[in-house]
């Protein structure tokens, strides 16, 4: 039943959507690509930054009223993916256009199958990797969120016809006290999140960032600095995460620390955008600090942008468990 509910509202809203195109935003993107594993066997590496493919689509009215996500559930899109949809609906916007002004309060309710829904996040994900997402360990899920202004923000969400040992909710709050400075934090219950996703029965989360350059007026500067942690609560296990990201236009870079459960891990990445459409970068990270040498990975990426496509390269040196392996990663990467 609740399958064929958002199957239907899927439909009745692209529907109207061909009807009044003109009214309709679409938004997305598409990344394609092969690893090409070189290590005189079969086994296969994940390249930290660059992955095989990837999938999301946005449609959404012009006035914001509602909106069609549409992802790939597993993140890394493949042949043997499936489609996750979720819709979200802006009621106070919808109210604003009937004649009913709510002021600076803010009320928005979504519903999918895209699995586990998330906290809201005040932390600045550097890497992209989204291990500080704070999650409901659900598999179809409900949210509501209110806010007022620009100044705070609560989200309850949760998987409400789960049977009763895994039903999960999760309830955060982000706060924005003044521009340069975010602040979140929450409860679940059935959690997951962190590196692989673990699973708790009880978890809190916090995490902040604050963006120094925005604070103190410094043009053409960034720098900001950022945490999260996650405390499952019964099994005493921490997920910390921290990093500071600083530059200027032309060069830019970060260093990231985390610790997932007791294990000490090390990101580091510099960027280079002197040659306009033109990108390169190159990282290290470290896995573990207690087996340092036999677990870290070195490697770069080059891109370039040609008639909307972007066309990159990915070069990764990996060194797991003390197995030596070499991956070149081609990929087109289109954004619209």
């Amino acid at each position: 039943m609740k399958k064929k509910f958002v199957l239907v509202l899927a439909l009745v809203l692209l529907v109207a959507a061909t009807v009044s195109a003109a009214d309709i935003k679409f938004s997305g993107r598409v990344r394609q690509g092969c690893v090409f594993t070189f290590d005189g066997s079969s086994v296969s590496v994940a390249s930290q930054r660059a992955k095989e493919g990837k999938f999301a689509l946005k449609v959404a009215d012009a006035d914001g009223l509602w909106a069609l996500s549409f992802a790939d559930l597993k993140g890394d899109l493949d042949s043997n993916d499936k489609l996750a949809a979720n819709a979200t609906v802006e009621l106070s916007k919808a109210l604003a256009k009937s004649g009913v002004d709510m002021g600076d309060l803010s009320l928005a309710f979504s519903i999918g199958n895209n699995g586990a829904d998330t906290g809201l996040r005040a932390y600045n994900d550097v890497t992209g990797n989204g291990y500080d997402k704070f999650k409901n360990n659900g598999t179809y899920s409900v949210s509501m969120t209110l806010g007022y202004g620009k100044l705070v923000s609560v989200k309850l969400a949760g998987d409400p016809v789960t049977v009763a040992n895994t039903r999960s909710f999760v309830a955060t709050a982000l706060v924005t006290p003044m521009d340069g400075i975010q602040v979140a934090g929450g409860y679940a219950y059935n959690y997951k999140g962190g590196l692989g996703e673990v699973a708790a029965k009880n978890a809190v989360y916090g995490a902040g960032t604050v963006d120094i350059a925005k604070i103190a007026g410094l043009d053409g500067f960034n720098v900001k600095v950022s945490a999260v942690d996650h405390y499952a609560v019964d099994a005493k296990k921490n997920w910390l995460q921290a990093n500071i990201a600083l530059g200027i236009k032309e060069v830019d870079g970060w260093v990231e620390f985390r610790q997932f459960d007791h294990v000490n891990a090390l990101n580091v990445q510099a960027n280079l955008n002197m040659v306009e459409n033109m990108g390169l970068d190159a990282y290290y990270d470290a896995a573990d600090f207690a087996a340092l040498a036999d677990n870290w990975d070195f490697g770069a990426d080059v891109s370039y942008k040609l008639g909307g496509v972007s066309y990159s390269l990915n070069a990764q040196y990996t060194v797991a468990a003390g197995v030596k392996k070499f991956a070149l990663t081609p990929a087109i990467d289109i954004v619209f």
